[in-house]
């Protein structure tokens, strides 16, 4: 089952990376932390710690979230490279975490973050059956975390995408 495994966690690495094309994504992220609206995006969600829109693009196999930390988020983890540092710390390999990009932003004089990483159409319960049990998935996410000094402080929240599950919020990862 591994091997099924890491050929999903590669097929899932090439379609974002397929999809996301640095300089485009960051143009994206501007325009949005700035409030202007952009059209082929639509707002997917506004929680407490980003706002999310949904790349959808005709030919591609993979659409794409963009999100922009909102001021609550930059006041809850105090220092955005810090907490950038400790994502990166992550070992690369680790169950359900997602391929991402984050871009560095400005907002006013404030340093801020957009993450790019897939979008996610199917609820965890349609992920491939050598994914199962789902529980020890997310024990090894948490036990990946940890070695990078984070701590998961939610409930995990999971989606699929060609039946490879993966984490659509990361937000809640907070150092130890």
């Amino acid at each position: 089952m591994t091997v099924k495994k890491d050929i999903d966690k590669r097929r899932l690495k090439e379609a974002f990376f397929r999809s996301y094309d640095g300089g485009r994504v960051a143009d994206l992220f501007v325009k949005l932390a700035a409030g202007r609206q952009v059209p082929g995006l639509s707002l997917i969600g506004e929680g407490m710690h980003f706002r999310c829109w949904r790349e959808k693009k005709a030919g591609r196999d993979l659409d794409l979230v963009l999100k922009v930390a909102s001021p609550e988020f930059l006041s809850e983890i105090g220092n955005i490279r810090a907490w950038t540092d400790s994502l990166a710390k992550m070992p690369v390999d680790i169950e359900l975490m997602p391929p991402i990009a984050m871009v560095p932003l400005k907002v006013g004089m404030v340093e801020s973050i957009g993450i790019a990483m897939p979008f996610g159409p199917d609820d965890a319960d349609r992920c491939s059956d050598w994914w199962q049990p789902m529980t020890d998935l997310v024990a090894a996410f948490k036990g990946g975390a940890k070695l990078g000094g984070l701590v998961l402080g939610d409930i995990p929240q999971i989606r699929c995408w060609d039946g490879i599950p993966f984490m659509i919020d990361i937000s809640d990862l907070r150092a130890l």
